[in-house]
């Protein structure tokens, strides 16, 4: 039985993808009985999503880190050397591990001398280089540690062909040492598919939703273009004369540059107040209640490749419409409407025909149970599987 170590250095609520993307790995990894399972994790709220298992084990490290330690580890990975200062991750080293899953996308294995599997999730600062998410000094460390990550691990696993191929292009890592796992949706959304109607009504209640309504889960970061679907609903009242509720769930405490301002204020000037809810942060089952009853996802992200909200919606019967961009028409396929997120016209004819055509709606979701069949816990696990196994039988750790 193999010792695998899972590192998570995200925090835990409102944290978005990478937490969700932790959280689904444990839960399709942890009955495993093939492999010990350690994740450590170095927030302590993190213990109230994740428990001990037979199979997994918790282990905490210290949120905070000798100056000297940390000092070391950036040079080493700036002139692409080993540290020979560990700090807080000398409690891997001290675990004994065969194998080390950085979710982190670091090179914190190299750095421990410990063999390890890398996730990189996207490349997108190459493609927007002008978002405030991107300053010069993000993009700058993104390509420093993309590349001695994915460098010196085992293997580097990816949730699309658009990323591989966007390693081998900026970073030069050979496409025999990528593999893709496409995403699956949160353990959560199966935890509560099921949630009763009288506890649907509870919340939708509480939070004075209308019967009808769209609906987008997502932080108030620049390039989740919160900005053109409010436009966009503008232009529904002003030139369909329709008036479409929305309902955006997300944290104003992970803004970016200012966004969530720009939001309220845009709300403010074109006198839509009425008709879009910002709710903030909410529970997990909240948010599975809100997608149960919503008339449809519109999801006009700008980055992906892919996202997550689609598969959620899909598997809870929402029917979807989606971004146009990288590999998002993919992972989607014919189980939604695709549009041009930097086109506000093109959304809004796409939230009309979504909003009062039913037809429309219910082949949507009918396609969206067919697409989802195969993205489950049981399947993703299994894939991870592999590439642990791969990984395990590897000996080109550099």
């Amino acid at each position: 039985m193999a010792r695998i170590g899972i590192l998570n250095l995200t925090s835990t609520i409102g944290t978005g993808g990478v937490f969700q993307y932790t959280m689904t790995l444990i839960e399709a990894l942890r009955d495993n009985t093939r492999h010990r399972y350690l994740v450590f994790y170095k927030d302590p709220k993190f213990e109230k999503f994740c428990e001990d298992s037979q199979n997994c084990k918790l282990t905490f490290m210290s949120a905070n880190e000798n100056k000297l330690s940390k000092f070391s580890r950036r040079m080493a990975t700036l002139f692409d050397f080993k540290s020979p200062l560990l700090g807080r991750y000398s409690v891997i080293k001290e675990n004994k591990i065969d194998i080390l899953i950085d979710l982190a996308s670091s090179s914190i294995g190299f750095h421990l001398r410990f063999p390890y599997i890398v996730v990189i999730y996207d490349a997108m600062h190459r493609y927007y280089p002008g978002f405030p998410e991107y300053s010069l000094k993000e993009r700058i460390m993104r390509d420093l540690i993309y590349k001695r990550a994915a460098k010196h691990s085992i293997l580097t696993v990816v949730d699309s062909n658009q990323t591989k191929e966007d390693l081998v292009r900026f970073y030069k890592i050979k496409r025999d040492k990528i593999r893709v796992i496409p995403s699956c949706p949160p353990w959560y959304i199966y935890k509560y598919k099921d949630l009763e109607d009288s506890s649907i009504n509870e919340i939708m209640n509480k939070y004075r939703i209308a019967q009808k309504f769209i609906f987008y889960p997502a932080q108030f970061w620049h390039h989740k273009n919160h900005l053109r679907l409010i436009k966009s609903l503008y232009l529904l009242r002003e030139e369909y004369n329709v008036k479409i509720p929305a309902v955006f769930v997300g944290s104003p405490k992970k803004d970016s540059k200012g966004t969530f301002l720009k939001i309220t204020k845009l709300i403010e000037e074109l006198k839509i107040d009425d008709q879009i809810l910002c709710l903030g942060y909410l529970s997990e089952r909240e948010v599975v209640a809100i997608y149960k009853k919503a008339t449809a996802l519109v999801f006009p992200s700008l980055i992906g490749p892919t996202n997550i909200p689609p598969l959620e919606a899909m598997v809870l019967g929402t029917p979807v419409l989606c971004s146009d961009l990288f590999s998002m028409p993919e992972q989607i396929e014919d189980a939604g409407l695709l549009f041009d997120p930097f086109n506000v016209e093109d959304m809004a004819e796409k939230i009309y025909r979504i909003w009062t055509d039913g037809n429309i709606r219910k082949e949507l979701v009918k396609r969206g149970y067919d697409r989802i069949k195969n993205l489950t816990l049981e399947n993703y696990a299994k894939q991870w599987e592999e590439v642990i196994k791969e990984a395990l039988q590897n000996d080109r750790y550099l």
